[in-house]
């Protein structure tokens, strides 16, 4: 089973849920935090940071699906770049690189059951969809007289990935929510050089549509 059918049979079941319950109550959700490469990723790319916004629906009392859009931005570590490039003839070589990474991920949240008293719950959530990452590197050569370009990559590519974490949600000002949650990236088709780890920090708002 490839990425394409599992990714159109969970939007399958998302939608399935979503029809068959009642419930109207959404959590829109915004978010920030840190996004940290491992791995061979991470030998490159310094910690970055991350900005989310989520809509959730509520299927049940301990299960929520939605939807999730993440910008993530790193950059470089510079000596290790550096180490990729060899001056021309004893010119000083100018590296300059960005990473960003867009994910774009359908979402099913498991929460657990609250009393009347409890202002606190935890949840598990998966996440499985499109990641769109694009990677700048350029490097050139300067000397008294001009700028001379050596060499440069850049280009985007589209991934199906996936994600897991856990975290806590708390009650909040009236209709509002706090939440912290850690989650694990893992990328498919670039083998382990894009996995990270992002931890985020933000604020719901639930209402009844």
């Amino acid at each position: 089973m490839n990425n394409k059918t599992i990714f159109v049979l969970f939007i399958t079941l998302l939608s399935s849920i979503n029809l068959v319950n009642a419930q109207s109550q959404y959590l829109f959700g915004l978010s920030g935090g840190i996004s940290e490469p491992v791995g061979a990723f991470g030998k490159i790319w310094n910690t970055g940071f991350n900005i989310a916004g989520e809509v959730f629906y509520k299927g049940s009392d301990n299960m929520y699906t939605g939807w999730r859009v993440v910008y993530n931005h790193w950059s470089p570590d510079q000596s290790v770049l550096e180490g990729k490039y060899i001056d021309y003839y004893g010119l000083v070589t100018n590296i300059s690189s960005s990473a960003a990474l867009i994910e774009i991920t359908p979402s099913i949240r498991f929460i657990s059951s609250a009393n009347k008293n409890q202002k606190t719950q935890f949840f598990g959530q998966i996440n499985f969809g499109y990641y769109i990452i694009d990677i700048d590197v350029k490097a050139s050569t300067t000397s008294n007289i001009d700028l001379i370009p050596i060499s440069g990559s850049s280009g985007t590519e589209n991934n199906f990935g996936i994600n897991l974490g856990a975290g806590i949600i708390t009650k909040g000002h009236g209709n509002t929510k706090i939440t912290l949650y850690p989650m694990y990236n893992i990328m498919s088709n670039l083998a382990k050089e894009t996995n990270y780890f992002s931890v985020n920090a933000g604020f719901y708002l639930a209402t009844d549509l």
